[in-house]
């Protein structure tokens, strides 16, 4: 028997899984007795419940190689459910490195903000909020202002002419990145 009280009128589902042998994940093994109980995140639900439905399939086939196949789906669900129980803050965290990377590897891209959305398979407006949450400013005037940091350190760090910094991120003409940056980081008689 489960049971589960909620102050809140909301609905409950829970997911269980038995093993016969401890799980091959040892995040998974539970510290003592023989039960763990996992909160599980709500995007993680949809995949677990389609590897129960994988597993529940091939138990119903009758192939010699249904062992080999229950065997690889268990080992799907030990990965789901070791990311699904991870903590948000650490997988935030690193989604954040993620983005971060990205942007550092592709200051020189036209399209920027769909081909983030594209790379981390999310809508626009989840990139919107995703940046507002961490720094407070749209995903295109962040990446903007990273290209301009980038620019700023190629040309006083590095000695690069504004015309090559320029061309090397991306901007169609060296007066596009004078511009921007008299206009958002230094006076133009900084530059050299």
């Amino acid at each position: 028997m489960f049971g589960v009280s909620s102050k809140l009128a909301t609905g409950v589902e829970i997911l269980v899984w038995v093993w016969r042998d401890a799980p091959g994940i040892s995040a998974l093994t539970p510290f003592s007795g023989d039960l763990s109980i996992l909160p599980l995140r709500a995007e993680s639900l949809p995949r677990l419940i389609e590897l129960h439905q994988q597993c529940r399939d091939e138990v119903a086939r009758n192939e010699p190689v249904v062992s080999i196949t229950l065997s690889a789906l268990r080992t799907l669900v030990e990965v789901e459910l070791f990311r699904a129980g991870r903590a948000p803050d650490n997988e935030d965290e690193r989604l954040w490195q993620r983005v971060s990377d990205w942007i550092s590897a592709n200051l020189s891209i036209h399209a920027p903000i769909p081909a983030l959305c594209d790379y981390l398979r999310v809508s626009p407006s989840t990139l919107t909020r995703f940046f507002n949450k961490h720094t407070k400013q749209s995903p295109g005037a962040y990446f903007r202002k990273m290209k301009q940091q980038e620019a700023l350190r190629l040309i006083q760090s590095e000695g690069w002419s504004v015309k090559a910094a320029a061309f090397h991120l991306g901007y169609q003409h060296a007066t596009d990145l004078s511009r921007a940056l008299a206009k958002t980081v230094c006076p133009p008689q900084d530059l050299p």
